[in-house]
């Protein structure tokens, strides 16, 4: 076997970015049939579970950097999923809404491309049991936790 091959195999760094990339690959092929991103679909849910949500405090929820945020919302007024409205406590900021356009889109996403997910991540750990799952997320947490703290 390669030294490159056993690199690749064995560095936790690239283990956690190939599966994360597998697993929005695999989500962009549930949602494009939609002409949407699995992030664009996130982002409804996020705002319609959010009311009054304003962009910044999105970017801040989302761990995203604000023009990415703001790209990701223009792109989704442009589809007419969601709309821009003026924050009802401080008249300097706008919240975000979704259309009625959107609340169809969420109707969808709900039916049909939540199970898809939910599909996808039980083959995701197939063979893993519920103990395995609970310490694997545990271990997720605290590495998240632990760069949090090198902030």
């Amino acid at each position: 076997m390669s030294t490159i091959k056993i690199f690749l195999e064995n560095d936790l760094g690239l283990l956690v970015t190939r599966v994360q990339r597998q697993l929005y690959n695999a989500s962009q092929k549930f949602v494009s049939a939609y002409d949407l991103t699995p992030d664009q679909c996130g982002l409804i849910v996020f705002i319609y579970e959010n009311i009054d949500v304003t962009p910044s405090e999105l970017s801040l929820m989302l761990e995203r950097d604000k023009p990415g945020t703001v790209r990701l919302i223009q792109k989704l007024e442009k589809k007419c999923l969601v709309e821009r409205r003026y924050n009802r406590s401080d008249q300097r900021s706008y919240s975000l809404y979704l259309t009625r356009n959107g609340e169809k889109m969420l109707k969808v996403i709900r039916a049909v491309v939540k199970p898809q997910i939910e599909t996808l991540f039980d083959q995701v750990v197939s063979g893993f049991t519920d103990s395995d799952i609970n310490q694997f997320k545990l271990y997720l947490k605290s590495a998240y936790d632990n760069l949090q703290k090198m902030k």
